[in-house]
């Protein structure tokens, strides 16, 4: 029975993994943002996963968050995509930062592709 646990889990991260390397997707927010407490850092540096689980549930009414630009970029290059319509000048610099994550994102996912290729190669 154990191993059967062990099995379902191995199965359920390397699905999860092959999930993650071959999507990929890029959200930019603008707006503000108020909470109450929540937990900036670990480890001596701001931790962005502990500052969105914190995030969840706590805003207050005066909060406003706008999504400027998402994409979603599958492996075989089906692009979904979302831009705001009506953008500000600020809006426009953002969507800059977004094209930009993009391209490193990508750049980011051919070295990791080209790094597994290497080890399965020998």
């Amino acid at each position: 029975m154990a191993e059967l646990k062990w099995r379902d889990e191995a199965h359920k991260k390397l699905f999860n993994f092959i999930k993650d390397i071959t999507t990929l997707e890029v959200v930019t927010l603008s707006g503000n943002l108020t909470v109450g407490d929540i937990t900036l850092a670990g480890d001596e540096k701001i931790d962005f996963k502990k500052v969105m689980d914190s995030i969840k549930g706590a805003a207050t009414d005066d909060s406003a968050i706008n999504i400027v630009a998402a994409t979603n970029i599958d492996i075989d290059k089906d692009i979904q995509q979302f831009v705001k319509e009506g953008m500000s000048t600020e809006d426009k610099e953002l969507f800059n930062m977004h094209v930009q994550a993009i391209q490193y994102a990508q750049e980011a996912r051919k070295a990791t592709f080209e790094m597994l290729l290497s080890l399965v190669r020998g």
